[in-house]
């Protein structure tokens, strides 16, 4: 049995003369095929990026609701809030209009009931709101480290304190000794 003759380069005996393609369009034909090929490739490469930019970002549960945004708040500040299923903000994360850094828990009516700020100052001040958002619990600690805590009536006023001045001395509200204001229920 003799070989068969191989065929010539670029000849191709099972297609008849007329339905091959010319030159040009097969060129044509393969740069699209590898811009394809590059554009897919590239496509795949996206799952991680080294920069992401945009002016906001929302995060959605499986129902399509947002449940947290990233980005200016209402009033131009930029901040991270998280959002219960009913879209009531329980988290607020960021800088308010003065640039303090500022934390916030609300509770399930969207009301905040505490705060942690850093002010300009870089004075620390917790705040524990009522559920009216006043403010009763304060605790802060001041820019020289002074560390103080001061007990709010619903009126606003400070009742009571305690502290320690950055100087070592301790302060407290009222000014008069603790044991004449101690029941003496006997």
């Amino acid at each position: 049995m003799d070989p068969k003759p191989l065929p010539h380069v670029g000849a191709s005996p099972s297609v008849p003369p007329r339905a091959r393609v010319p030159a040009p369009l097969r060129l044509a034909g393969l740069l699209g095929l590898l811009f394809l090929a590059g554009w897919v490739g590239a496509e795949q490469g996206r799952d991680v990026q080294d920069v992401i930019r945009s002016r906001r970002f929302e995060l959605l549960d499986g129902d399509g609701k947002v449940r947290a945004r990233l980005g200016p708040g209402e009033r131009g500040e930029t901040e991270l809030v998280v959002l219960d299923p009913t879209g009531r903000v329980r988290t607020r994360m960021g800088l308010n209009a003065q640039q303090e850094s500022v934390l916030s828990l609300h509770d399930a009516e969207g009301k905040t009931r505490l705060a942690l700020v850093i002010d300009e100052g870089s004075s620390t001040q917790l705040l524990l709101l009522d559920p009216g958002q006043k403010p009763r619990l304060h605790l802060a600690v001041s820019q020289r480290g002074a560390p103080g805590i001061l007990f709010v009536h619903s009126d606003g006023t400070m009742p009571a304190g305690l502290g320690v001045h950055a100087d070592g001395r301790a302060w407290a509200l009222p000014a008069k000794d603790v044991s004449e204001s101690q029941p003496t229920g006997r």
